[in-house]
C-alpha cells in the first residue's frame, strides 16, 4: 500500500510539474495580455471636465475606446461620467437594429422590461433600479461604475440609452475573445494542484483485495 501511495504521489507531482512548466514557459507578454483582458475598463463619457453638456454633440457623449476587448469569462468596468445609461445588446445586433423614437429622453424606457435582444440593461440615471419611480434630485445614477461579465465569446454592441447621446454617436463594440490555450493550461494546473494531495490518501483496490484475502481464513477458523 505504501508503494502504491508513493507511485500515485509521484505521478501526480510529475503531471502537475509538467503542466506548471508549460505555463511558466509562456512568454511574459502573453501572461500580461491575459491579465489585462480579464478585467478591463471603458470610459462611458469622456470626462466630467467636459461638462456642462451642450446638446447636441456634447463632447462628453463618447465611449472610449470605441472597440473594447476582453477575454471570455472577463469583466468590463464601465466608468460613468455624467447622465448616461449603459445598454449592451446580444451578439449579432447591429446599429441599424436600434429603433430610435422621434422624441423623449431614452431609447428604451428604463422603468419597463428591456427588449429581448438586450444582454445588459444598466442603472436608470433618473432613479433607482428597474421599475422604480424616476427621480431627478439627486441623479443617483450618475458618476458610478457598472461591471458587466461576459461568459460567451462574440461581438456585443453597447450604446448609451439616452436618445440624444446615441444620436451623437455614443456607441461602441465589446469584442469577447475565446479562452486561449494559455488560460486552459493554467486552469488545468490549478485543478491538478488542488486535487493531487487529496487523492493519494485513497485506499487502492489491491489493498482492499489483500485485506479480504487475509480476513477470510480467520472467519473459517471461527
Amino acid at each position: 500500500m505504501k508503494r502504491w501511495m508513493g507511485r500515485w504521489v509521484g505521478l501526480s507531482l510529475f503531471v502537475c510539474a509538467s503542466v506548471g512548466l508549460s505555463v511558466r514557459g509562456l512568454p511574459a507578454e502573453d501572461k500580461a495580455e491575459e491579465n489585462e483582458r480579464l478585467s478591463v475598463t471603458a470610459a462611458f463619457g469622456a470626462g466630467l471636465n467636459t461638462l456642462p453638456p451642450v446638446e447636441p454633440g456634447a463632447p462628453n457623449n463618447q465611449i472610449l475606446p470605441s472597440v473594447i476587448r476582453v477575454r471570455q469569462d472577463g469583466v468590463v468596468h464601465f466608468l460613468m461620467s455624467g447622465f448616461h445609461m449603459v445598454t449592451v445588446y446580444d451578439p449579432g445586433t447591429k446599429l441599424s437594429d436600434i429603433v430610435v423614437p422621434m422624441s423623449g429622453t431614452f431609447i428604451n424606457d428604463p422603468t419597463t422590461t428591456p427588449p429581448t435582444d438586450v444582454f445588459y440593461f444598466g442603472i436608470n440615471p433618473q432613479g433607482g433600479p428597474l421599475n422604480t419611480p424616476a427621480t431627478t434630485n439627486p441623479f443617483n445614477g450618475s458618476n458610478r461604475e457598472e461591471a458587466v461579465f461576459f461568459s460567451e465569446p462574440g461581438t456585443y454592441l453597447v450604446i448609451c440609452n439616452v436618445r440624444q447621446h446615441f444620436l451623437d454617436g455614443m456607441f461602441a463594440l465589446v469584442k469577447v475573445g475565446r479562452l486561449t490555450r494559455m488560460v486552459r493550461t493554467k486552469n488545468l494546473a490549478e485543478r491538478c494542484a488542488g486535487t493531487a494531495v487529496g487523492r493519494h490518501a485513497e485506499t487502492p483496490p489491491e489493498a482492499n483485495n489483500a485485506s479480504r484475502r487475509i480476513s477470510a481464513p480467520a472467519s473459517r477458523r471461527s
